[in-house]
């Protein structure tokens, strides 16, 4: 989850009491504004307020000693309603001025922004100095829980929620996890694109797993052993359909001829040979999506992975 987090009042930042990618806890203060006017009017308010419990209290008591003397008939009935009326005129004054009082200490305490959760900062939009309007975003916060790998996958790629992936990091290369699972699908494709966002769970991240960290992600399957593969990087040799992929060992290209079980918009789906699945296992497995028409059996290429955002 991540909340974006704004001020509950206009006012002036005095302080940010936090940096993009710092670790908080639950009521950590994050960011303050100038309290000087709204200070002046809960001071305001409470003397208002402490005013009219004074004058009700008077008048209460004035109602009960003369609701005695109208019983017995010692004052008339019309000089008593008076004396209640008025009673009854504070008290509904002393309630509106309580909760005018209420109001200006919620405004007086709107003014310090906390965390909700335990998290981590994501970004700041304000700094100490700038004013800032109610409800205007000033920073983003990610509550803490499973970290989630965000990646964008071809519209037309129908995986069910709870499929697997192996996610790496993309600079080491080193599997941070072969478990991870496909939590979400965006229900709306980025047209210029023709992909959607997907997420996945990164179940016993390593504590080193750092927000913002590009990472590699690798579908699988736990279904059956075929592959989903960008239709772009089939090739016909002439024989059969195939991929080229890259042997981890030496970066050298290689041909493997697979059966194409059926073509799903943007991507194919094949069953691998038994160099690919290990491959895939070791999380080793990088597929050729173009220019495969280019290639020679031998040659060292460098292809760009399917990367991921964390987010």
């Amino acid at each position: 989850m991540q909340p974006t987090l704004a001020f509950r009042v206009a006012g002036k930042i005095v302080s940010r009491r936090v940096d993009e990618g710092q670790v908080v806890h639950r009521g950590d203060v994050l960011m303050t504004l100038d309290r000087t006017d709204l200070a002046h009017d809960v001071t305001s308010q409470s003397a208002n307020a402490a005013s009219l419990r004074a004058a009700w209290e008077n008048a209460a008591a004035d109602e009960r000693r003369y609701r005695g003397l109208d019983q017995t008939g010692a004052v008339s009935k019309s000089f008593y309603d008076g004396i209640r009326s008025r009673a009854e005129s504070l008290h509904a004054q002393l309630m509106a001025a309580d909760a005018n009082r209420r109001i200006a200490t919620d405004r007086d305490d709107y003014t310090v922004l906390r965390a909700d959760h335990d998290g981590t900062v994501l970004s700041v939009f304000a700094e100490a100095g700038n004013v800032v309007s109610a409800g205007q975003q000033v920073l983003t916060f990610a509550s803490a829980g499973p970290l989630e790998a965000s990646v964008d996958l071809p519209e037309d790629m129908n995986l069910p929620i709870g499929s697997s992936a192996i996610v790496s990091d993309a600079k080491s290369d080193q599997i941070i996890t072969r478990a991870a699972s496909l939590r979400q699908i965006a229900a709306i494709e980025d047209t210029a694109t023709r992909t959607v966002n997907a997420r996945y769970i990164i179940p016993n991240f390593p504590t080193n797993l750092r927000i913002g960290q590009t990472l590699t992600v690798t579908l699988t399957s736990s279904l059956s052993d075929d592959m989903v593969v960008p239709l772009s990087a089939l090739f016909d040799m002439g024989s059969a359909p195939g991929v080229w992929i890259i042997e981890p060992s030496n970066k050298k290209v290689a041909f493997h001829p697979v059966p194409l079980r059926r073509v799903e918009g943007s991507a194919a789906v094949i069953m691998p040979d038994q160099r690919m699945r290990d491959l895939r296992a070791s999380g080793e497995l990088q597929v050729v999506a173009a220019g495969v028409h280019d290639l020679h059996a031998g040659e060292v290429v460098t292809i760009a992975s399917d990367q991921a955002q964390m987010q």
